[in-house]
């Protein structure tokens, strides 16, 4: 039987040049307090930024922000505290901050601004082919690495958004395939329940596509954190090719493909970010580099994304389809031979829940 993989599904760390904060706010007393309040912000509107990722350096120690923006970090007699804090589409902030005294038992606060991202794309080009076999421009290059960036953080904050409130997953699949007798045959509606921990699947080089000699096969359709893993950078070329408008929202496209030294079936694709947020809206896929050995042929498909939360995106929905043969034969564009859906039908929190949480229940 054929079969898909079940998880639906996309970063080492490329990070942006840090941005300046506020200093903490002076408050008087001669003790140093056990902790200090983080309040992060956007600093051209001074809105408080959910989600927003605290890393206490010295201890790694991550939190989110609550849906003020703040979040409280020890500091364990420290006079001072080194913290990474980190947003979708916004430029990140490392520094030490000093633990000043706190009057009576109220906390000091720190107030952290983040500058939003922007995306410049040129609108001429001056071309030069780099490595990966494109033509682009410094300019360009530019482009690419600050959308590369944000794809990745982005996929680094879904796996640790997961982990700090771990959750379960409910994923309806519907497969339809062609039979000996070339009639399209529906399975059976499959819907199981699945952990945040082993919730999609990691980029394998050389394991995209796995048959077996029955004609089975199975393929882990590309996942939020497989998009950010340092081993599918190392396999792949990106560019970003404008602005276009995706469900009337205008998003950053961001195309990938395998490297010249990349032999085996593996993915290729767009990557579709909302040019305001930063956020991951859709990823386009098709496996290229199939062999003439190989079961298949041909196979593309797309995955949308949704926000279950402020600045955290994951898979909503994913739709596949597949050929044995080539898709166009003499020109024209042949039926697949089958075609699978996954959809996320319900979605709870194991543990504690973020802020500004929207439970998945779909009827």
């Amino acid at each position: 039987m054929i079969r898909l993989a079940t998880r639906v599904g996309v970063t080492a760390v490329l990070m942006a040049a840090p941005f300046s904060a506020t200093a903490p706010l002076m408050a008087q007393s001669a003790t140093t307090p056990s902790a200090v309040r983080v309040r992060v912000v956007d600093d051209i509107n001074q809105h408080p930024l959910i989600n927003a990722q605290v890393i206490d350096l010295a201890t790694q120690q991550a939190k989110f922000t609550n849906g003020l923006g703040e979040v409280s970090v020890a500091t364990n007699g420290r006079d001072s505290v080194r913290l990474r804090v980190r947003q979708i589409g916004f430029g990140f902030v490392e520094r030490t901050f000093a633990t000043l005294p706190t009057s009576g038992s109220r906390a000091a606060t720190i107030v952290v601004m983040l500058h939003p991202v922007s995306y410049n794309l040129p609108k001429v080009s001056t071309l030069a082919v780099n490595e990966c076999g494109v033509a682009s421009d410094r300019v360009s290059g530019d482009v690419s690495a600050a959308v590369l960036a944000q794809l990745r953080l982005g996929a680094e904050r879904y796996d640790a958004f997961r982990r700090a409130y771990p959750f379960r997953v409910w994923v309806e699949r519907r497969t339809t395939q062609r039979d000996s007798l070339n009639h399209m045959i529906t399975d059976p509606l499959e819907t199981a329940p699945d952990e945040s921990e082993r919730w999609g699947n990691t980029y394998l080089p050389g394991k995209v596509f796995n048959a077996t000699p029955d004609r089975t096969f199975s393929v882990p359709i590309l996942f939020v954190s497989a998009l950010g893993a340092p081993e599918f950078w190392t396999h792949h070329c990106f560019a970003a090719r404008g602005v276009e408008t995706l469900d009337k929202v205008r998003v950053i496209r961001l195309d990938f493909w395998p490297t010249k030294a990349t032999k085996t079936p593996d993915w290729s694709g767009s990557a579709y970010l909302d040019s305001a947020s930063s956020m991951l809206r859709r990823v386009d896929f098709k496996i290229t580099n199939f062999r003439k050995h190989d079961v298949l042929h041909d196979m593309d498909g797309y995955t949308m994304f949704s926000s279950p939360t402020a600045f955290i995106a994951m898979p909503d929905s994913t739709v596949a389809q597949w050929w044995y043969q080539r898709a166009l034969y003499n020109g024209d564009l042949q039926g697949p031979d089958g075609y699978q859906s996954l959809v996320v039908r319900r979605m709870e929190y194991r543990d504690s829940v973020p802020a500004t949480v929207r439970q998945v229940r779909v009827p």
